[in-house]
C-alpha cells in the first residue's frame, strides 16, 4: 500500500491531537503528516488551496485521488492495523451521513475554539 499524505491544520490544537492519535497507531508508517502551513505546500499540492485545507482534513492517497473531511476517515482507519475493521462501517451510506454531520459539528466547534477562519466540511 502506497503511503498516503494527511494534510491538516498545524496551527489547530484539535487537529494536531487528532494527527497525533493517528501517528501513534500508524505502526506500518502508512502516512506522511503534512501541515498545510508548510512553505512547500503550494509546490507539493498545486490543486489545493490553504482555504480548502482550513475547512477540512485532506487525505491524498497518492493515486491522484483525495478524500476530504469525514470521507477521509474510513480510508485512514483502513490503514491502521488495529482499526481497519471499523473502516467499512464508517463507509456505509447511513453511517457516512452521520459521520459527515458529526464532522461538521466538530469543525464548527474547532473554528470557534481556535479562532480559525473556518474548517467546516463542505458536502
Amino acid at each position: 500500500m502506497q503511503q498516503a499524505i494527511l494534510i491538516f491544520d498545524g496551527s489547530c490544537g484539535f487537529c494536531r491531537s487528532s494527527i497525533e492519535w493517528i501517528r501513534n497507531r500508524d505502526t506500518d508508517n502508512r502516512f506522511e503528516y503534512f501541515p498545510f502551513q508548510d512553505d512547500s505546500f503550494g509546490r507539493r499540492f498545486p490543486d489545493l488551496t490553504r482555504e480548502e485545507c482550513m475547512r477540512a482534513l485532506h487525505l491524498d492517497l497518492g493515486d491522484g485521488s483525495v478524500r476530504v473531511g469525514a470521507d477521509a476517515l474510513p480510508m485512514v482507519l483502513e490503514r491502521l492495523p488495529s482499526w481497519r475493521r471499523l473502516a467499512p462501517l464508517l463507509g456505509h451510506p447511513l453511517l457516512r451521513s452521520i459521520n459527515r454531520w458529526m464532522y461538521r459539528q466538530v469543525a464548527r466547534r474547532r473554528a470557534r475554539d481556535d479562532g480559525a477562519a473556518s474548517c467546516e466540511f463542505r458536502t
